[in-house]
């Protein structure tokens, strides 16, 4: 992913990181709609192919036009990327990128659009089709890979201590250390961080091999322990998996236990797993993960305020991730295979129709992708269609979707942002839905986020340059509850919800600048003893050798 988002980035030099990450997400849903045709059309062919006996030639001919069907809806995606569709399913690489697909379309206008504003003269097609190209052959790599280490058993692995991730603790500064005369060391504000060492296999000439470094901060490390904790080290757990505090672990990972091993390795896998979906550059300088975004946690705290039903940590995120989360209940992308190890409920698109189906507030607050918000609004339109099905007036679900994205404007506006018209369309579907109840816009720099690299940052806050609408859908019997009393609806609501999203990242500045200063005094304060010290050593020896000369004066 790293080199992808760099052969993009390198070769449209006024292109930023979102559009990289916008490309790998829309691709990657636009790769599951294919792979659901290919599923279909599989089935149809074997039970095509299963008959036993003779049907009538009605029902023949419509088997043989379904099968049409599929066929020539999966042609247009599958001509121009030159794989077949037996490519094995990558959690983050795009497989089946094509220049047709919508997400590659929107590519080619933003760099065509860029391209126009800086004078580049760039050839958006063939930069977009080298891209397709360049992720399909990593797919294939990555499968052939997968294919030639094979897989091996989690209990047969880490029982016998071959765990080779250690952990180191170290503490970053803002301004490098000073150096003191008495040997000590001091330096200004300091965030503990974590590093995960993968000590990798010498090679065959015997040299050995750099390891590979991750780090994260305390904060996320103890964050992600207490999760883990929550699904595998229960009281009902026939094998509970616990992981001691690192401060007690040490660096020689031949102490460490088998849970301690599986622990550290699903947090390398889970840094590397979104580090690659926000372009894979960002465990080296922090570039990307923005998608990753988090609200602030007074916002859960306001929204629960005014649902008489739950607490905080009663609603629902519907698009997290382990380390953006807020609430014990969460949605993530990765729930299949890395996520689920830290309390994930699944997938937001993948959830049964009657998840919803005894109500409750939710929250969203998507990646800022114009396919993802499309798809979105279209599953959360279903999902409040099924909780008006209810027949029975007892079992009315009082469904709420509390839904935080960036205000977009038409392409008829004359200061128009190209990504703004493409989510236009997603936009507006909401602000015009027929569950729509409330929308309102929090205007730029007056509101602000969590980054999205919160876990590898001494910082967390952010201020928000652009726009964002809070959109609020609900179900009949919801808004039936809110002609009567309103809350969400309410003047209150949206007054309140302004304080909490306001922004912190000045404040945070503050403080960290307020703490800079004490310890620079403090600093200072030692500099200043230890040279006094050191005068007053001066003074004491240049008074002990006059004596002497004194005394040797005949």
């Amino acid at each position: 992913m790293e080199d992808l988002s760099k052969f993009l980035l390198s070769t449209c030099r006024h292109l930023r990181m979102p559009s990289f990450e916008r490309w790998v997400i829309d691709s990657k849903l636009e790769e599951m709609a294919k792979r659901q045709r290919i599923q279909e059309q599989n089935e149809v062919r074997a039970s095509f192919d299963s008959l036993a006996r003779p049907k009538e030639d009605g029902w023949r001919r419509r088997m043989k036009r379904k099968r049409h069907q599929v066929d020539s809806s999966l042609e247009k995606h599958l001509t121009s990327s030159g794989l077949r569709p037996q490519v094995h399913y990558d959690p983050v690489m795009p497989s089946m990128a094509d220049v047709e697909d919508d997400a590659s379309k929107r590519l080619i206008l933003e760099i065509e659009h860029v391209s126009r504003t800086k004078g580049d003269g760039l050839d958006a097609n063939a930069i977009c089709k080298e891209l397709c190209e360049q992720s399909c052959h990593a797919a294939k790599r990555l499968q052939n890979l997968e294919h030639r280490l094979g897989s091996v058993s989690a209990s047969h692995y880490y029982t016998k201590g071959n765990g080779r991730i250690h952990l180191e603790v170290e503490r970053k500064g803002k301004d490098p250390k000073i150096k003191l005369t008495n040997g000590a060391e001091a330096g200004n504000s300091s965030t503990t961080f974590f590093s995960l060492v993968f000590s990798r296999k010498p090679r065959t000439d015997g040299k050995k091999v750099k390891p590979f470094v991750i780090k994260i901060n305390s904060l996320h490390y103890e964050k992600l322990r207490q999760m883990f904790h929550s699904i595998h080290n229960r009281i009902d757990s026939s094998h509970a998996l616990h992981v001691p505090s690192p401060m007690t672990l040490g660096s020689n990972r031949l102490g460490y236990s088998s849970a301690t091993h599986i622990f550290h390795h699903l947090v390398f896998c889970l840094e590397l797993r979104y580090a690659s979906l926000a372009g894979g550059q960002q465990l080296h300088d922090l570039r990307g993960g923005g998608m990753q975004g988090a609200i602030h946690s007074q916002v859960f705290d306001c929204i629960s305020k005014y649902d008489d039903n739950s607490g905080p940590q009663d609603i629902i995120e519907c698009f997290a991730s382990p380390f953006n989360v807020y609430n014990s209940s969460y949605f993530s992308l990765f729930h299949r295979d890395l996520d689920w190890h830290f309390g994930s409920c699944g997938d937001f698109f993948s959830v049964p129709i009657d998840f919803f189906r005894t109500g409750g507030v939710n929250e969203a607050n998507p990646p800022f992708s114009p396919g993802l918000m499309q798809r979105m609004i279209q599953r959360m339109e279903e999902y409040l269609e099924y909780a008006d099905s209810m027949k029975d007036d007892e079992m009315q679900s009082n469904l709420t979707f509390v839904i935080v994205v960036p205000t977009c404007h038409s392409a008829q506006n004359t200061d128009k942002n190209i990504v703004q018209e493409f989510a236009w369309k997603s936009y507006q579907a909401m602000t015009k839905s027929r569950y729509l109840s409330k929308y309102f816009v929090l205007k730029s720099r007056e509101h602000g986020y969590i980054e999205g690299s919160q876990h590898l940052r001494p910082t967390r806050f952010k201020e928000s340059h652009y726009d964002t609408s809070i959109i609020i859908l609900q179900s009949r019997a919801a808004r039936g509850l809110e002609e009567k009393s309103p809350k969400f609806t309410s003047r209150g609501f949206e007054d309140d919800l302004r304080l909490a999203f306001a922004s912190r990242h000045q404040l945070e500045l503050n403080e960290r600048r307020h703490v800079d200063s004490e310890q620079g005094d403090d600093i200072n304060t030692d500099i200043s003893v230890v040279r006094h010290a050191s005068a007053s050593r001066n003074e004491v020896n240049h008074r002990k050798k006059k004596s002497k000369k004194k005394t040797k004066d005949p």
